[in-house]
């Protein structure tokens, strides 16, 4: 997995923009960059290549950056690149649509279009927002046919978005985390992700192949199951319910996986009661209100299954630890 990092504060002050419109052409698309906030120019970069798509995290101060037919003709990667604000406030104008995005929004552009972006930092820190790139070609969707959610706002703070949004959070904040094999894996399903959130919001998800729509769905449902953990009336039942599907296609879905959906369900609780019971801010809680914390009513049924997962039971568990 290949990394690209960028801070200006390593530079001379009079060589930071023209240095930052370099790595930024590089990493991202060449546009025209002004500042045109107080004080210095000071902006950072971090990019993950995943093979399918680049997860690129940016500190940026108050910027205008414009992307003419001139750029274009120059270099074009023929991508789309969503943003996902994080803090402060993202302009944009693309095909004569103007939109203003924070933090809970999505928003898709197309490199191959000019475009205007002004960004507006937080009171107290600089704007800053992961971007997801990918080529166009990677969508099962043709780009005439996407080329309508291009600079529209859209929220991540339910479905299919909201899983896209805190998947791209998740890759970009834990990078260390993933080898070269991890790479390919992740960077497959954040393309899934963006496909599925794309078809859902131009309500085409029959264009989707059979493959991608699985993967998609069952990123959703592994991300309603964390949500959802604390609950003791979760169920495989109740699993599938939520996403409209038969029991019988959910466990078809886990068991490709190799895995039953209790199962899962009670591999995901364990691990988050084994957590907290490591955590030394934790250790007034008893025991057995960190298994109620995450879905265990029955203490003796929660030692039995964490001495099966652990080898030890949950007290000697925290006394280690």
């Amino acid at each position: 997995m290949t990394e690209t990092v960028f801070q200006t504060l390593d530079l001379p002050v009079a060589e930071r923009l023209d240095r930052w419109r370099e790595v930024t052409s590089n990493a991202l698309v060449s546009t025209e960059t002004v500042h045109v906030g107080p004080g210095n120019f000071v902006a950072a970069l971090r990019m993950v290549d995943l093979s399918a798509v680049q997860v690129t995290t940016m500190s940026l101060p108050q910027l205008r950056s414009s992307r003419t037919a001139t750029h274009i003709r120059k270099s074009d990667p023929e991508q789309f690149q969503l943003a996902v604000p994080v803090c402060g406030r993202y302009r944009f104008s693309q095909a004569g649509r103007q939109v203003e995005i924070g933090p809970g929004d999505l928003m898709l552009y197309d490199s191959s279009r000019p475009f205007d972006s002004w960004t507006q930092p937080c009171v107290s820190n600089n704007c800053s927002v992961i971007m997801a790139q990918f080529p166009k070609r990677a969508l099962p969707l043709p780009p005439d046919r996407v080329a309508p959610l291009t600079a529209l706002r859209s929220s991540a703070g339910r479905g299919i978005g909201a899983v896209a949004s805190s998947f791209i959070k998740e890759l970009a904040g834990n990078r260390e985390q993933f080898g070269a094999i991890d790479a390919i894996r992740l960077g497959t399903l954040t393309v899934d992700l963006l496909a599925a959130w794309c078809a859902h919001v131009l309500d085409a998800e029959y264009a989707l192949p059979v493959e991608s729509r699985e993967r998609a769905l069952l990123a959703e449902i592994n991300s309603f199951i964390e949500c959802h953990l604390a609950d003791p009336g979760l169920s495989p039942g109740t699993v599938a319910a939520a996403h409209h599907i038969s029991d019988r296609c959910l466990y078809r879905l886990f068991q490709r996986q190799g895995k039953t959906v209790a199962g899962w369900i009670r591999h995901r609780r364990l691990e988050r009661c084994r957590h907290d019971l490591a955590d030394p801010a934790l250790r007034s809680s008893p025991v057995h209100a960190v298994a109620v914390r995450w879905g265990f009513t029955d203490k003796s049924q929660f030692s039995r299954l964490f001495r099966a997962a652990y080898g030890m039971s949950p007290r000697d568990y925290r006394h280690l630890h």
